[in-house]
């Protein structure tokens, strides 16, 4: 058979064929690039959003480190003082009590933002506002008869702040006692007296 009739017989079956075979081959190239590409964006993706969720934690942390220091400061101490004893002498006209209830329900709209983490919030604030809130609640139920908006997170922290405590103790009783009630009301009452004694 002559070599050029050879060739062209070739060509014409196994031709298109090989040019089917390149064209696969192709492909299957370019797949594994764009394969590799997107395992890298994956990659760099996941290395971002865990950038992200740690820049998210420390601020939590730090904005409740933040309102630990407000909450500890000589200026709030003695607004504590004055509400523990607006609460001891039951005097529900008073509005002594308004500006810790003003600090807590400032918590609980972070909280709802989710700037700050309520199991932080939890740890840091539920023993002091689980009090506050329980004895206050004469205070809020007057102010609520004129201004029925007033600290309308409260409920919603409290029931979150009550819901982590009763997880880590079952046994936990929200009701407190006359000696609870005194012990904190005594300690709160002392507070700048005790920051005096320390300077």
């Amino acid at each position: 058979m002559d070599i050029w009739c050879w060739l062209k017989e070739w060509s014409s079956v196994w031709g298109p064929i090989f040019t089917a075979f390149i064209a696969i081959l192709g492909v299957i190239v370019a797949y594994r690039a764009l394969r590799g590409q997107i395992a890298h964006s994956n990659a760099s993706l996941e290395a971002l959003n865990k950038q992200l969720e740690f820049s998210a934690t420390t601020l939590k942390i730090n904005t409740t480190m933040e309102l630990d220091k407000s909450f500890n400061s000589r200026e709030l101490k003695s607004l504590r003082t004055k509400a523990a004893k607006a609460i001891r002498n039951k005097d529900y006209e008073s509005y002594d009590v308004d500006d810790v209830l003003d600090f807590f329900e400032q918590v609980a709209m972070l909280l709802v933002r989710g700037i700050i983490d309520e199991k932080i919030v939890w740890h840091t604030f539920f023993w002091w506002f689980h009090r506050y809130y329980s004895l206050s609640q004469p205070f809020i139920n007057t102010r609520r008869e004129k201004e029925p908006t007033i600290w309308e997170d409260l409920p919603g922290l409290y029931r979150k702040m009550l819901k982590i405590e009763k997880s880590k103790d079952p046994k936990f009783n929200e009701e407190l006692d006359d000696d609870d009630i005194k012990e904190f009301l005594d300690t709160e009452e002392k507070l700048i007296d005790q920051d005096d004694d320390h300077k």
